[in-house]
Order: structure tokens, then sequence, then C-alpha cells
């Protein structure tokens, strides 16, 4: 049996909408030519990297009978084999989870995305690989309040 995912890898997106609104930002403050030559070149460069960076911004993960790879631009990566994968645990949080895959000497492989992928992800592991799933929560940190007033 065979399952790919896939998700759009959202820090990549806020990423490059960052360094688009900055070279706008960029090019409206200088309008000289030079300068909005200069700009658009980094920002070119700067997109292109995150690109090949972030997988064309999609995430693409297949799982079958006996591997779990990451497919990244044609080019496909083994995360972890069955034979390595003692147990799973997915860290949640609100937004974006973690799966680690957990051997005998330590970690065997992880990755981010999505909460509900992820989750869907791990329970579908869980199942095929006959591995145990352990789920924790990510509490947000929020700094402490002050006893003493200012």
């Amino acid at each position: 049996m065979e399952k790919t995912y896939r998700f759009l890898d959202h820090y990549a997106i806020a990423a490059s909408l960052g360094i688009l609104i900055a070279l706008i930002a960029f090019s409206l403050s200088r309008p000289r030519p030079l300068y909005l030559a200069l700009g658009a070149a980094a920002g070119i460069a700067a997109l292109v990297g995150l690109f090949e960076l972030a997988c064309g911004y999609v995430r693409v993960y297949k799982i079958d009978d006996e591997s779990f790879t990451s497919i990244c631009l044609g080019k496909s990566a083994l995360i972890a084999g069955r034979a390595d994968v003692r147990r799973l645990v997915v860290e949640s949080a609100l937004i974006y989870s973690r799966l680690l895959l957990i051997g005998e000497a330590g970690t065997a492989g992880k990755l981010e995305g999505p909460s509900y992928v992820i989750a869907k992800m791990a329970n579908d592991l869980s199942a095929w690989w006959g591995v145990e799933l352990e789920e924790r929560q990510l509490v947000p940190i929020l700094p402490r309040a002050s006893a003493q007033p200012h």
C-alpha cells in the first residue's frame, strides 16, 4: 500500500511575500533605475533560492510498506525506513505540528507541517507499520506577569 501527502509550505510562502513586500518598498523609496535593477536582481535571486530550498513551495511525502520518503523537485530522499522506527511522537501546536520518528538509536527522522496533515500522517504510519503513537501538546510559552507593580 502506498499513500502520498501534499501540502503547501506556509513558512516559505510567508517568507516570499515578505521578500516581495520589502522589494516593493525598496523600489518605491529609491526610484532610480540602478536601485530598481539591483533590488529586482536581489529579489529574484532570493525568490529562486527560496523556491529551491522550499521544494517549489509544496511539501510531498510518500509512505509505503517499507519506507517514508520526501520528494523535493523530483528527487526523493529517505526520511526513515520501517525497520528503523519503533514509535512515533506527534508534538502538536495550534497551527503547525512536528512528527518525530523514534528508533532504537534516537530520532530516525522528523518533519513539520500543518497539524491536520501531521495527525493524519502519524495515524496512517502507526496503523500501517504497527508502531506506538504518542501525542504531546506543545503549550505556547508566555511571559510571566510581574508580581510587583512598576
